[in-house]
């Protein structure tokens, strides 16, 4: 089988794509079987190489030839006004699906509206190995052989970003986690099919970064670490009592939204996007006043991390105003947090 995903890597892409490859669970793939090793055909598409089960095919064809016929209006019925506006077209259904090939490799194939469009190819351990065809941005889902809902992420720049869903069969919550261009960044969350969390664990930048926790089946804590780095270390000492009021305000929640800074020659730029849509953009100068604002971000804090995973700025938004914005040096500490006056003035907290 390894052979088999060398050999398909290497082939030339001069097939002319002559049969239609119906899959038994309806899927169509149009291309040209190339081979056939240990019960797995060979693919070849316009998109790229796919490995597929003999067992999962229900039948390899010739096209078929539609022959348009000329449209005649009858004489009898009124012609169709020419300048009716045409209807909004329909969202792109982009779907995925994972396929063990080997005990040591697995494929994601990736869909829209049941048309392959990419393969990514994975080790054992979860490692990229390979990508053909493009992954268009979108939010992508996964589904059981029974209909439900398997997994469903959001893929931006052909990497995964923002929350990744995975369900049990019966429909119950699995895991989820947040990604942010392709990297695990903040708590993985784990549960058993009664819906009991079994594991949590922080990341940052890909990286194993704070608590991971083990809960047994009643919800009881019987373990945890501190990591630092990817590395266990010394857990942190307890922090000092907070005030009556401050133990009584509720922490702020992460938002979905992911941001892409830009530097401005008198400041710098912000564009916040919710599952790969534009939703607002902002820009301050070079004293983090707000000079200009377009859109509507919801509320909550929004991060901002360097191209290595760093965080580097967060952003506190409430009734779509910027409440606070949070400056971090490049050891993740705090550097300098500034609020926001309903002009827009920026003001240094002491």
């Amino acid at each position: 089988m390894k052979k088999l995903i060398f050999i398909s890597a290497l082939l030339v892409q001069t097939c002319a794509y002559a049969e239609i490859i119906t899959l038994k669970d309806g899927t169509r793939l149009e291309g040209a079987v190339e081979g056939e090793m240990d019960g797995v055909n060979l693919i070849r598409t316009k998109y790229g190489s796919l490995n597929i089960a003999k067992k999962d095919i229900l039948s390899i064809g010739a096209p078929e030839i539609v022959v348009k016929e000329p449209f005649n209006t009858p004489a009898s019925s009124a012609a169709a006004p020419a300048d009716l506006p045409a209807g909004p077209a329909p969202e792109p259904r982009y779907t995925f699906k994972t396929v063990n090939v080997s005990t040591s490799a697995l494929e994601k194939v990736y869909f829209e509206n049941g048309v392959v469009t990419a393969t990514e190819t994975y080790d054992s351990r979860g490692t990229l190995l390979g990508l053909q065809g493009l992954v268009k941005d979108g939010s992508y889902r996964e589904y059981y052989d029974n209909g439900n809902l398997k997994t469903e992420k959001t893929v931006i720049n052909s990497k995964t970003s923002g929350p990744l869903r995975a369900y049990y069969p019966g429909g119950v919550l699995q895991s989820e986690a947040y990604y942010l261009d392709g990297a695990l960044n903040g708590t993985v969350r784990v549960y058993n099919e009664n819906a009991r969390l079994l594991f949590e664990q922080n990341f940052r930048g890909g990286v194993p970064n704070g608590w991971f926790r083990e809960f047994n089946e009643t919800g009881e804590l019987k373990s945890e670490l501190f990591y630092a780095d990817g590395h266990a270390a010394e857990k942190p000492k307890a922090a000092e009592a907070k005030t009556p009021e401050a133990a009584a305000a509720p922490e702020t929640p992460d938002s979905m939204v992911t941001a892409k800074a830009v530097s401005l020659a008198r400041g710098e730029r912000f564009t916040f996007y919710l599952n790969n849509k534009y939703i607002a953009r902002i820009t301050l100068d070079r004293d983090f006043n707000l000079i200009s604002k377009d859109g509507k971000a919801p509320d909550g804090a929004v991060k901002i991390y360097t191209k290595d995973g760093k965080l580097e700025k967060e952003f506190l938004f409430s009734k779509n105003e910027v409440v606070s914005l949070k400056i971090y040096n490049e050891n993740g500490n705090l550097k300098n947090e500034y609020t926001f006056n309903k002009k827009g003035e920026a003001a240094k907290k002491q």
